[in-house]
């Protein structure tokens, strides 16, 4: 979901105006906080409950690290010939070859993994 409202973003600029980019942002917000509850879930599986704060820190880090790539990258993007609209092309891509990885390693419970 996340991966197609960010495609969505400049496809329905072009089509659709205002209303389309506002739609997508509350898909990708949805989205967004729906990690919060994936990652306890995840944690109280994975993590023994001594070490489970550490596994929290290490597993949403990625919120942080995620800014630290995008904002570089669409400041280039803003300042090259692909405008605005590669940004949004870009992160798409990303997030769409990031979750298919993630569905191919991730196992639902340590027992499960090979």
């Amino acid at each position: 979901m996340s991966a197609l409202s960010t495609l969505g973003i400049p496809i329905g600029d072009k089509i659709f105006g205002f209303w389309s980019i506002y739609l997508m942002r509350i898909i990708q917000g949805t989205c967004f906080a729906a990690q919060y509850v994936i990652v306890s879930i995840v944690s109280r599986k994975w993590a023994p409950v001594t070490s489970t704060a550490t596994f929290l820190i290490l597993t949403s880090i990625h919120f942080q690290f995620g800014q630290l790539f995008t904002m570089p990258t669409a400041g280039y993007f803003c300042e090259s010939n692909f405008g605005w609209e590669g940004v949004y092309y870009t992160m798409f891509t990303l997030t769409l070859i990031f979750t298919i990885i993630f569905f191919f390693i991730f196992r639902d419970c340590p027992s499960e993994h090979p």
